[in-house]
Protein backbone atom coordinates (compact mmCIF):
# COMPACT_ATOMS: atom_id res chain seq x y z
CA UNK A 1 0.00 0.00 0.00
CA UNK A 2 1.47 3.34 -0.99
CA UNK A 3 1.67 6.40 1.23
CA UNK A 4 -1.03 8.17 -0.78
CA UNK A 5 -3.38 5.18 -0.38
CA UNK A 6 -2.79 5.26 3.38
CA UNK A 7 -3.65 8.97 3.60
CA UNK A 8 -6.80 8.50 1.52
CA UNK A 9 -7.92 5.60 3.71
CA UNK A 10 -7.30 7.64 6.87
CA UNK A 11 -9.27 10.61 5.59
CA UNK A 12 -12.22 8.35 4.79
CA UNK A 13 -12.09 6.57 8.15
CA UNK A 14 -11.87 9.86 10.07
CA UNK A 15 -15.01 11.38 8.53
CA UNK A 16 -18.02 11.78 10.85
CA UNK A 17 -20.10 9.67 8.49
CA UNK A 18 -17.56 6.88 8.50
CA UNK A 19 -17.64 3.96 10.89
CA UNK A 20 -20.25 4.69 13.56
CA UNK A 21 -21.34 2.20 16.16
CA UNK A 22 -24.68 2.22 17.91
CA UNK A 23 -23.24 2.45 21.41
CA UNK A 24 -20.08 4.51 21.05
CA UNK A 25 -18.56 6.51 18.24
CA UNK A 26 -14.85 6.45 17.59
CA UNK A 27 -12.32 8.26 15.49
CA UNK A 28 -10.16 5.54 13.96
CA UNK A 29 -6.63 5.58 12.56
CA UNK A 30 -4.29 2.92 11.25
CA UNK A 31 -0.65 3.87 11.09
CA UNK A 32 2.31 1.77 9.91
CA UNK A 33 3.93 -0.25 12.67
CA UNK A 34 7.67 0.53 12.72
CA UNK A 35 8.33 -2.37 15.13
CA UNK A 36 7.37 -5.05 12.62
CA UNK A 37 9.44 -5.98 9.59
CA UNK A 38 6.38 -7.22 7.71
CA UNK A 39 3.51 -4.94 6.88
CA UNK A 40 1.86 -4.38 10.24
CA UNK A 41 -0.32 -1.57 11.50
CA UNK A 42 -1.13 0.11 14.80
CA UNK A 43 -4.84 0.65 15.36
CA UNK A 44 -5.81 3.78 17.30
CA UNK A 45 -9.39 4.51 18.35
CA UNK A 46 -10.54 7.53 20.34
CA UNK A 47 -14.13 7.82 21.47
CA UNK A 48 -15.86 10.91 20.20
CA UNK A 49 -17.95 13.07 22.49
CA UNK A 50 -21.56 11.96 22.32
CA UNK A 51 -22.64 15.59 22.25
CA UNK A 52 -22.25 16.39 18.55
CA UNK A 53 -22.20 20.13 19.25
CA UNK A 54 -18.72 19.79 20.70
CA UNK A 55 -16.07 19.26 18.05
CA UNK A 56 -13.06 19.03 20.37
CA UNK A 57 -11.97 16.00 22.34
CA UNK A 58 -12.17 16.45 26.09
CA UNK A 59 -8.87 15.08 27.48
CA UNK A 60 -10.42 14.87 30.96
CA UNK A 61 -13.07 12.42 29.76
CA UNK A 62 -11.76 10.07 27.09
CA UNK A 63 -11.56 6.45 26.02
CA UNK A 64 -8.55 5.40 23.95
CA UNK A 65 -8.04 1.99 22.40
CA UNK A 66 -4.68 0.91 20.96
CA UNK A 67 -3.81 -2.35 19.26
CA UNK A 68 -0.20 -3.06 18.38
CA UNK A 69 1.96 -6.06 17.61
CA UNK A 70 5.60 -6.32 18.66
CA UNK A 71 8.12 -9.10 18.03
CA UNK A 72 8.78 -9.60 21.76
CA UNK A 73 5.27 -9.25 23.24
CA UNK A 74 3.09 -10.37 20.35
CA UNK A 75 -0.29 -8.71 19.86
CA UNK A 76 -1.35 -6.33 22.66
CA UNK A 77 -4.58 -4.36 22.92
CA UNK A 78 -4.85 -1.51 25.42
CA UNK A 79 -8.07 0.17 26.52
CA UNK A 80 -7.51 3.39 28.47
CA UNK A 81 -10.36 5.21 30.22
CA UNK A 82 -9.64 8.70 31.55
CA UNK A 83 -11.94 10.64 33.87
CA UNK A 84 -10.44 13.88 35.21
CA UNK A 85 -7.19 12.75 36.85
CA UNK A 86 -8.24 9.09 37.30
CA UNK A 87 -7.18 6.48 34.77
CA UNK A 88 -8.09 2.83 34.11
CA UNK A 89 -6.11 0.36 31.98
CA UNK A 90 -7.27 -2.90 30.46
CA UNK A 91 -4.63 -4.91 28.59
CA UNK A 92 -5.61 -7.67 26.15
CA UNK A 93 -3.15 -10.30 24.98
CA UNK A 94 -3.35 -13.89 23.78
CA UNK A 95 0.07 -14.72 25.23
CA UNK A 96 0.36 -15.84 28.88
CA UNK A 97 3.96 -14.59 29.20
CA UNK A 98 2.96 -11.14 27.97
CA UNK A 99 0.10 -11.05 30.46
CA UNK A 100 2.47 -11.92 33.31
CA UNK A 101 4.99 -9.29 32.16
CA UNK A 102 2.30 -6.58 32.00
CA UNK A 103 1.06 -7.53 35.48
CA UNK A 104 4.62 -7.30 36.87
CA UNK A 105 4.94 -3.76 35.44
CA UNK A 106 1.83 -2.45 37.26
CA UNK A 107 3.78 -0.58 39.93
CA UNK A 108 6.02 1.07 37.33
CA UNK A 109 2.94 2.18 35.38
CA UNK A 110 1.37 3.56 38.56
CA UNK A 111 4.50 5.60 39.32
CA UNK A 112 4.70 6.95 35.78
CA UNK A 113 1.04 7.97 35.82
CA UNK A 114 1.53 9.67 39.22
CA UNK A 115 4.42 11.67 37.72
CA UNK A 116 1.91 12.92 35.10
CA UNK A 117 -0.67 13.76 37.84
CA UNK A 118 -2.89 10.77 37.07
CA UNK A 119 -4.18 8.36 39.69
CA UNK A 120 -4.16 4.75 38.45
CA UNK A 121 -7.40 3.43 39.93
CA UNK A 122 -7.92 0.39 37.71
CA UNK A 123 -5.61 -2.11 36.07
CA UNK A 124 -6.31 -5.47 34.52
CA UNK A 125 -4.45 -7.76 32.14
CA UNK A 126 -6.53 -10.48 30.53
CA UNK A 127 -5.68 -13.32 28.21
CA UNK A 128 -8.10 -12.44 25.45
CA UNK A 129 -7.49 -11.00 22.01
CA UNK A 130 -8.89 -7.49 21.38
CA UNK A 131 -10.99 -7.39 18.22
CA UNK A 132 -11.07 -3.80 16.94
CA UNK A 133 -13.73 -4.66 14.36
CA UNK A 134 -16.19 -5.57 17.12
CA UNK A 135 -15.59 -2.22 18.78
CA UNK A 136 -16.11 -0.32 15.54
CA UNK A 137 -18.99 -2.41 14.23
CA UNK A 138 -20.76 -4.16 17.11
CA UNK A 139 -23.01 -7.07 16.25
CA UNK A 140 -26.08 -8.48 17.92
CA UNK A 141 -26.40 -12.20 18.61
CA UNK A 142 -29.70 -13.25 17.05
CA UNK A 143 -29.90 -16.24 19.41
CA UNK A 144 -30.68 -13.79 22.23
CA UNK A 145 -33.52 -12.18 20.31
CA UNK A 146 -36.97 -13.08 21.51
CA UNK A 147 -40.18 -12.55 19.64
CA UNK A 148 -43.16 -11.05 21.37
CA UNK A 149 -46.56 -11.52 19.85
CA UNK A 150 -49.76 -10.01 21.20
CA UNK A 151 -53.38 -9.89 20.19
CA UNK A 152 -56.13 -7.56 21.25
Amino acid sequence: MSLLDTFVAQSILSKDSAIQSTTEQFVYWQIPNPMMAKSGVIDILIRKDRDRKKKNLDPNKAKIILKVETPELGEVGIVVDVLENRIWYLFHTDNEYTKEFITKMTEDLKQRMAALNYDLVGFQAIKKRLDVKKVLLPTFNLDHLSRIRTEV
